[in-house]
């Protein structure tokens, strides 16, 4: 038999042509010569042609939008899967014998009795319907049955989604798009044969490329059912799922066998009918909206998803997000370095699961996972879906899949350090503010399973080996306070965890330094801290799930002592804290004129502190700088005062006493190494600075001081920074000033470099 197509006004259908043997024989169908389909292309639909007589039924694809067009009737319709369309169909008696079957007034098929339809078959023998959920029109002579699939779909080799128009006045099946399956189904088979909704479509305008030599397993198949769940969480019902058939295991060509269908549970459930396939390979695509494992709720933004899969020995295979990322490393290593299929598909499941730090031992083929399963792979598909998911939309998700799997194509590697911990930061912030049981409550609360796999440990293990190098809560005990660096914020800081129940949760600072977090089981409890190399000791209390500081004492190998300046004779206290020797208290000598005035450049803070004995002294630049040398060497002054350049070698005595310098910037910003935490500077006991504990005994109670810059501008060295610690600030820092500006002193014992 010939097969043909024949294009109709109104209703664009194709027209096959199969035989009905004896009563009780099987009917066939054949496929559309795909070399009679020529399909155009343009860019925009604006460019299309005027459609008239002349090209009534011509197919156009627009790759603006990747929709076909047809011309019917003088207008461009738009042909689009998955509209429901309705037809009344009969079956009519042939002059020649056997039936043509009638949809809408147009035919689209013809039945033949026995191989040559000399058998006396009429019209008569035969009923056609329409199934209820599908284009599929089943013919049913006697006991033999048969489907035509009037479905078509605009998706091309181009396209990896379509859009989806509801007005049916505007909807017509491509005749491109058509072509048929061998079938055969028996009386037995009818009742799952009316629920496929899928059929043998062809996706290309493109010429065939030129066969290559196939590997030797590479052979046809034909199979009664291909069926599998689409996951990421489940794709909803009404999601379109495609079967692309492939021409051979070496090349992953498509050719022009290609199948389409809808979801049609809310499980995320396909089923295909695929027949003489010319390989066991195919590639599966869905796109649709899913329930997001993370929000609980359903997407409203639609997400694609494939699966290169071997169908030689099953007929299941799922479509999930494992599945996906596979693609690009798959093709990569099969088309360019010339990997079996099966090789290759064993080789990128281990990379893409050691990417995520996942034992591979045990584990399936991704295809056979579920995330409504029981099994470690189950768990290890649904964390990857969760923490790939995270909280990101649809765009940036697609994004991050697209960034990973180009990442991985070439080597098979994650080597994108700054990407995985930005992922393994969400997953830590998340199991530390409980999140995990809402993930879990989610899946349960589709009521598609009973079972949700154990995937919270593996979340927990992805995070802490890409953050810690280590699973945290194996290396540290029960209720012990660790330090996890943040990547996620631009800046160097920390989160402090401690594990309960083998998670983690968010702890503070305080439990931090004593190591141990505060909870109700040590509620009451009190210890005594000592900061490494502080001068004091902590008296710590747990109350109501915090860390307090109840008193201080003073630490036995505590270093602390004083100066006298024998300029004045005022007497300072001293602390070391590191290597260095600091003032404790801010600077008081008077810097006065050779008259013996006092100089305004440098004053007490007014009514607050009218002898300076509670701030110190305020300094300008230019005596803090000692610019005439009224504090120092006179011979040597510093000829920088106002807007004016010093140059700097060693240590800048400044206003200081002998022996004593300037602190540089650097000598300041040696400070930032006590956690980022000016609270241990700050004056213990004032009620203007409550979380203070002063351990370095470096006692601050003022917001600014100057400091001098060792850093080249130009050719001369700049020496206006202000150290700031300020109350309840997240961290100490040196910042520019104006020269105008008053700020206290703290001077530096000189030492040896």
């Amino acid at each position: 038999m010939n097969s043909f197509l024949r294009v109709l006004p109104g209703l664009v259908f194709a027209l096959w042509a199969f035989s009905l043997m004896s009563c009780g024989d099987d009917l066939t169908t054949q496929n559309v010569n795909q070399s009679e389909l020529p399909m155009g292309e343009v860019g925009d639909a604006a460019l299309l042609p005027i459609c008239g007589a002349e090209n009534e039924g011509v197919v156009v694809l627009v790759t603006s939008d990747m929709l076909t067009r047809v011309c019917v009737d003088g207008i461009w319709k738009i042909s689009v899967a998955g509209a429901e369309i309705r037809y009344s169909c009969s079956a009519e008696n042939l002059p020649e014998g056997g039936a043509k079957i009638v949809c809408n007034g147009d035919s689209v098929g013809v039945v033949h009795n026995g191989t040559e339809g000399v058998d006396g078959l009429d019209g008569a023998d035969c009923e056609v319907y329409q199934t209820a959920d599908s284009l599929q029109i089943v013919v049913t002579c006697g006991m033999a049955k048969t489907a035509i699939y009037l479905g078509y779909t605009s998706s091309s080799k181009k396209e990896s989604s379509s859009s989806v128009v509801s007005s049916s006045s505007e909807i017509y099946s491509s005749s491109e798009l058509y072509s048929s399956s061998e079938e055969n189904i028996s009386s037995e088979q009818s009742s799952s044969s009316e629920e496929m909704s899928s059929s043998s479509l062809s996706s290309s305008s493109e010429p065939e490329p030129e066969s290559s030599s196939e590997p030797d397993d590479t052979k046809p198949v034909s199979l009664d059912s291909l069926s599998g769940f689409s996951q990421k969480g489940p794709f909803v019902r009404g999601s379109i799922a495609n079967l692309y058939e492939l021409e051979s295991g070496r090349t992953l060509r498509q050719t022009n066998g290609n199948f389409v269908g809808t979801i049609k549970s809310d499980d995320g459930l396909f089923v295909f009918n695929v027949r003489n396939l010319v390989s066991q390979y195919v590639l599966l695509q869905v796109t649709g909206y899913y329930r997001n494992e993370v929000s609980g709720q359903k997407t409203n933004t639609k997400l694609s998803l494939m699966a290169l899969t071997d169908v030689s020995e099953r007929n299941t295979a799922n479509v999930n997000l494992l599945t996906h990322l596979e693609y690009d490393r798959m093709y990569y290593l099969v088309t360019h370095n010339k990997v079996r299929f099966k090789d290759a598909k064993k080789r990128v499941r281990n990379e893409i699961l050691s990417a995520f730090y996942i034992d591979t031992v045990g584990i399936k083929n991704s295809e056979d996972l579920t995330v409504f399963g029981e099994t470690k792979g189950d768990a290890a598909l649904l964390a990857i879906s969760i923490l790939l998911q995270g909280d990101r939309d649809i765009a940036h998700l697609t994004e991050l899949l697209t960034e990973i799997s180009k990442d991985m194509e070439l080597d098979g590697k994650w080597d994108n350090e700054e990407t995985r911990k930005a992922v393994a930061e969400w997953v830590m912030l998340a199991e530390a503010d409980g999140r995990y049981a809402e993930f879990r409550k989610n899946v349960k609360s589709w009521g598609l399973s009973d079972t949700v796999p154990e995937f919270e440990t593996m979340l927990h293990h992805f995070w802490t080996e890409a953050l810690v190098g280590k699973d945290a809560c194996s290396e540290y005990a029960e209720g012990d306070v660790f330090e996890v660096p943040k990547f996620n914020d631009g800046n160097s800081t920390v989160e402090y965890m401690y594990c309960e129940d083998g998670l983690v949760k968010h702890s503070d600072y305080w439990s931090h330094l004593t190591g141990k977090n505060c909870s109700v089981q040590n509620d009451g409890e009190n210890i005594v801290y000592h900061y490494p190399g502080a001068n004091y000791d902590l008296e710590m209390l747990c109350e109501g799930g915090k860390w307090s500081v109840q008193g201080r004492t003073l630490a036995k190998d505590a270093r602390v002592g004083t100066i006298t300046d024998s300029r004045d004779g005022e007497v300072y206290k001293t602390a070391y804290i590191g290597k260095y020797n600091w003032m404790a208290e801010n600077l008081r000598f008077r810097y006065l004129q050779p008259t013996g005035f006092l100089d305004s450049s440098s004053f007490c803070y007014g009514y607050n502190d009218p002898d300076c004995n509670k701030y110190g002294r305020r300094y300008l630049w230019s005596a803090a700088i000692d610019s005439v040398a009224l504090a120092s060497d006179p011979q040597n002054p510093q000829i920088c005062g106002d807007g004016a350049f010093c140059t700097f070698s060693g240590f800048v005595r400044g206003v200081c006493p002998e022996g004593w310098h300037l602190p540089s910037e650097q000598e300041f910003e040696s400070l930032n190494a006590l956690d980022n935490l000016p609270y241990t500077l700050q004056v213990y006991g004032e009620k203007e600075y409550p979380k203070a504990t002063d351990v370095f005994g470096f006692s601050s109670s003022t917001a600014s001081y100057w400091s001098v810059t060792l850093r080249s501008w130009g050719e001369t060295n700049m020496g206006v920074k202000v150290f700031a610690v300020e109350p309840d600030a997240a961290d100490i820092e040196t910042v520019s000033v104006w020269y105008e500006n008053s700020l206290y002193i703290r001077c530096i014992e000189d030492y040896e470099e």
